[in-house]
């Protein structure tokens, strides 16, 4: 990279799943996990998971249905808009303020369960986010200023949204039960699937210590990364960057967690005493439960970038291949294949069939539907 980048926030678990205990058989205990995020100001997010045994991973354990709210000290109570059991719960809590303090009450499993009272802490100040590239990778780099309830710690989630193509792009298209091929340039005809928008939320927290960094005020923390040749790069690409401060305990509860999945040992190694939460099973003092509850205010920040990083990998010609006439019917209707177009494979030259995914952008995951946010054509 061109310039210093002072702090690599590496990417932590994809789910809070707490590590597996002593106590936890491997025939049938589940242990409920409750990770929640209460947000002043915004939107909260309560999410709930099992604790599962090495032996029981990829069983289809699935996770836990409930329902949440949130209560305030000075009497509010805020409740999600639906009252159906889900396992991720989200709660309005747009007019929750710093003057009080806040606890989540979750009912799972004919269990109340609820966290410690904890008093919200201001976010930092997100004063830029830039891009830079090295020969492989883009950047997303943010500049930084702790906020007045600074603690030395930052947590950082994102939300990234692009717009890309389709892999290849449609030049012909055949006419069913004529079965004959058209050349699109000849009908002066756009194909309609080839641009579409994709958004991923990088929910998982990406936890900062920036104590041994003095000061306030701090540059080129690493958000994101991803590769020049990346769909990202198609045409536009937009970041919204945000970030909270954090407890002492919940950056070492975050951290602990990404440590586990970036040491490469498994995650049901460590007891769960070395890692305590702050919440409790109020209606059953005895039954377990693990996780961590936050509150506080979060920042944003949405920075834009365009295709200038772009490095087009070389066309992968050898997803295509040729359809006889006798097999038209089969392909089109049953594998549910389209023509591309005329290329070259082995030596011999005819039209090139393609999977529905890699000529339909929708089909690759994305949407047409232009994003509220977006304004750019």
């Amino acid at each position: 990279m061109k310039r210093l980048i002072l702090l690599l926030a590496v990417a932590s678990v994809a789910s809070c799943i707490y590590p597996y205990t002593p106590e936890l058989d491997s025939t049938g205990g589940r242990t409920i996990v409750i990770d929640g995020q209460i947000y002043v100001g915004g939107t909260s997010i309560v999410k709930l998971s099992y604790v599962q045994p090495i032996t029981t991973l990829g069983s289809g354990a699935g996770a836990p249905n409930g329902t949440a709210r949130i209560e305030g000290s000075d009497g509010s109570v805020y409740k999600p808009k639906s009252n159906t059991p889900v396992d991720v719960i989200y709660i309005p809590t747009e007019k929750a303020g710093y003057d009080n303090q806040y606890r989540l009450v979750v009912e799972a499993e004919g269990h109340v369960y609820v966290s410690d009272w904890i008093e919200p802490l201001k976010p930092p100040t997100i004063t830029g986010v830039r891009f830079d590239a090295d020969d492989d990778n883009v950047y997303v780099l943010a500049s930084v200023k702790a906020g007045e309830d600074d603690t030395g710690f930052i947590g950082f989630t994102s939300e990234e949204t692009w717009q890309f193509h389709s892999e290849f792009k449609v030049d012909i298209i055949i006419s069913p039960g004529e079965w004959r091929y058209t050349n699109l340039a000849m009908l002066d005809y756009d194909y309609p699937y080839y641009w579409c928008w994709q958004t991923h939320s990088n929910n998982t927290l990406k936890p900062v210590d920036h104590r041994y960094l003095g000061g306030y005020t701090f540059e080129n923390m690493l958000i994101q990364t991803f590769p020049r040749t990346s769909n990202r790069n198609h045409k536009k690409y937009s970041i919204l960057v945000k970030a909270s401060t954090l407890s002492e305990k919940a950056y070492s509860y975050n951290r602990h967690i990404q440590d586990q999945e970036s040491s490469g040992s498994d995650l049901f190694t460590p007891t769960p005493g070395m890692m305590p939460g702050n919440i409790r099973c109020e209606s059953d003092e005895s039954r377990q439960v693990y996780g961590l509850v936050t509150a506080g205010g979060t920042a944003t920040y949405r920075a834009w970038l365009d295709d200038r990083y772009y490095i087009a990998p070389k066309e992968d010609l050898g997803k295509l291949y040729f359809v006889s006439p006798d097999q038209y019917d089969y392909y089109y209707n049953t594998v549910n294949a389209r023509p591309v177009k005329y290329v070259t494979i082995d030596g011999v030259f005819d039209v090139g069939w393609g999977a529905h995914r890699c000529i339909n952008c929708i089909e690759a995951g994305g949407t047409q539907e232009k994003p509220d946010f977006w304004t750019y054509e």
